[in-house]
């Protein structure tokens, strides 16, 4: 059973979607302007605040794990070409995250020069993921933050079910 301070974090950290679901509406609008006027979203833009403002850190590019060539295919697709352009005319080390269908395991894959000079391709759990998202910032992560990680990975919990409840 998790703990009561690892409960309460969590539905202290947690921000629901601003209207519980998102607008496809105009994603459609933009295909029907024609096929020739490309676009892709970034999952992750990571940031730190310096001064009063947000100075961009990485870029991460976020997938679901759901077949066995999937990376390969991912790598190859135009849409990560573009990120990986951007990240390097931005100067910022782009990532692409594979994540497990229960959200506790990451394939961290560095997609360029600034990304492969922060780690090699690296398969992690919760904890370490979270670990790596504090370094790109240059920062410890908190003891409450990592004590609550701990606790989710050592009961097990179904992140699911407990994301689900919030």
């Amino acid at each position: 059973m998790l703990k009561n301070s690892t409960k309460r974090i969590l539905e202290e950290t947690h921000k629901k979607e601003r209207y519980g679901k998102r607008d496809l509406k105009i994603s459609m609008i933009h295909r029907l302007c024609g096929n020739k006027i490309y676009a892709t979203d970034i999952d992750f833009m990571e940031y730190k605040i310096l001064n009063n403002d947000g100075i961009p850190v990485a870029l991460l590019e976020l997938k679901r794990k759901n077949g066995s060539n999937q990376k390969e295919k991912i790598l190859n697709s135009i849409n990560t070409k573009a990120i990986i352009n951007l990240g390097n005319l931005a100067h910022l080390p782009t990532f692409l995250i594979i994540y497990s269908l229960d959200y506790t395991l990451y394939n961290i894959i560095p997609l360029n020069t600034y990304a492969q000079d922060i780690i090699k391709e690296s398969n992690v759990d919760l904890l370490e993921f979270a670990k790596f998202e504090y370094s790109l910032r240059n920062i410890e992560i908190p003891k409450t933050t990592k004590e609550c990680l701990i606790d989710l990975i050592t009961n097990k919990c179904d992140l699911l079910e407990f994301l689900k409840s919030l």
